[in-house]
């Protein structure tokens, strides 16, 4: 419930800010806003250089290692601002814009406020405080958004951007920090622990270069063989569908790894833990996305008044491969990290990356927009499931029986996007589809959900009318 308290906050407030945005800025804008994304690419390995992830594995000696653990990830954190800011000349010269100097600069200057607060949030993930965590994540978005919304309507242009992510670390911080007992880190940790440090998170960091790679690798790609124009477009339309489902994922992360790192030790509860999130997920997310496929062409036609007509299609490409996606990150790739499958995990993050940006590369190249949107959509319906067979088979179960569960997940949701698909293309057409009014929006809307609870119902009475 209170996972469902994050989603429904934030992404109201991220869809207000990219309604003010969708008004007031360019699609020029929205591929500058999308190099900046590189930019956090960039960053990714040391942003969090793994701290979180080992803060949980100390969850019994947590008071005692925090401060040491804190202090190791803050000189590593310190080294990644460095690097960052001798190449924001490079990066501003090589995209002819020298906004991203100073966006740069900005930018990896609140990157120590990431690595700050993790400790106070590890803490409050090995008490099971999510309520808490729910709070502080959904409050903190909403200050972004808002912050976001109000400088794009007064004319700030990729600025609004700049200053809502800033907004966000900062308030992440500050709210974390709040009324907890502080986590004085020494300013130098020692050689040795340091080097200790570096061997237990070097996975980790990589890992998490490879996912932010699988996940914005294509707009690193796109920049280099699509105009900003086009770059624009396609990052308008994935940061819609993004809007609506990311937080899912991110706040699914903070839920399931310390749940599954209590417990596992024991291998068959990780394996029941993991059937039982992936029905609930596969509830949740099939049950959004049905409808975000229906609603997304009339809210884009009507809300933008024709302006933004061009990213409907690509906005349903994106959002069709979602729920299979969650089972396999953040599901799988938790229950990994929980049981300190560091090694398995990067490699299957580098495969992930890697074929993303293959594809994402050839469909971009000979189709552009829809090519690359396409080639997500595959991407992450087969090499992107890795992780979610990789955990199963970690948890002891066969090949063949976590192809067969990973079916009966998504049976439902597939079934009723096949159905959808099949009545939009052989009947009304999709172009008519896109322009539909409200009533006949809701007209297809009811008997598509009501075919899906059918289909779902074993889900619905065990995680809801059983609660």
């Amino acid at each position: 419930m209170h996972l469902l308290v994050i989603v429904a906050t934030s992404r109201a407030s991220a869809f207000l800010a990219q309604w003010v945005m969708g008004i007031f800025l360019f699609k020029e804008d929205f591929g500058i806003i999308a190099i900046i994304s590189i930019v956090y690419l960039l960053a990714a390995g040391f942003r969090e250089v793994g701290l979180y992830q080992i803060l949980q594995e100390e969850r019994d000696r947590f008071e005692e290692r925090a401060p040491e653990l804190t202090s190791s990830a803050q000189l590593f954190n310190f080294f990644g601002v460095l690097l960052i800011l001798c190449a924001a000349p490079l990066i501003a010269s090589h995209y002819g814009d020298q906004r991203l100097l100073v966006i740069t600069a900005l930018l990896v200057l609140a990157m120590p406020f990431n690595i700050a607060l993790l400790p106070y949030k590890a803490r409050l993930a090995i008490s099971f405080d999510f309520k808490r965590i729910s709070r502080v994540e959904s409050a903190s978005v909403l200050f972004s958004n808002s912050i976001m919304a109000a400088l794009a309507a007064v004319g700030a242009g990729i600025y609004s951007f700049v200053a809502s992510q800033i907004a966000l670390t900062l308030a992440l911080y500050a709210m974390y920090r709040w009324k907890q007992a502080p986590i004085r880190a020494p300013l130098w940790p020692g050689f040795a622990p340091a080097l200790t440090f570096l061997r237990r998170t070097k996975w980790l960091i990589l890992s998490s270069y490879m996912n932010n790679f699988a996940t914005r690798g294509d707009y690193l790609v796109l920049s280099l063989i699509l105009s900003k124009l086009a770059l624009g477009l396609y990052y308008f339309s994935y940061q819609l569908m993004a809007a609506a489902v990311q937080l899912i994922g991110l706040a699914l992360n903070h839920l399931l790894l310390p749940l599954f790192s209590a417990i596992k030790s024991d291998r068959s509860r990780v394996r029941s833990g993991m059937v039982k999130a992936g029905n609930a997920l596969s509830l949740m997310s099939g049950a959004l996305c049905l409808s975000l496929l229906i609603w997304f062409p009339f809210v884009i036609h009507h809300v933008w008044e024709g302006k933004w007509d061009e990213s409907i299609p690509l906005v349903l490409i994106v959002t069709l491969a979602v729920p299979p996606r969650l089972l396999s990150s953040p599901l799988g790739s938790s229950a990994l990290e929980a049981m300190a499958n560091y090694r398995t995990r990067t490699l299957l993050s580098i495969v992930d990356a890697a074929t993303l940006v293959a594809l994402v590369w050839i469909g971009g190249a000979f189709y552009g927009t829809i090519g690359a949107c396409v080639a997500v959509g595959i991407q992450r319906c087969t090499a992107g499931m890795l992780f979610y067979f990789a955990a199963m088979r970690s948890a002891g179960t066969e090949h063949m029986a976590s192809l067969k569960q990973l079916a009966m997940h998504s049976g439902p949701y597939v079934t009723c996007v096949s159905v959808l698909a099949a009545s939009v293309f052989l009947g009304v057409g999709f172009e008519t589809f896109c322009e539909l009014g409200f009533v006949e929006t809701a007209a297809v809307y009811i008997p598509t959900m009501l075919l899906f609870a059918a289909l779902s119902r074993k889900q619905i009475t065990q995680h809801v009318l059983n609660r």
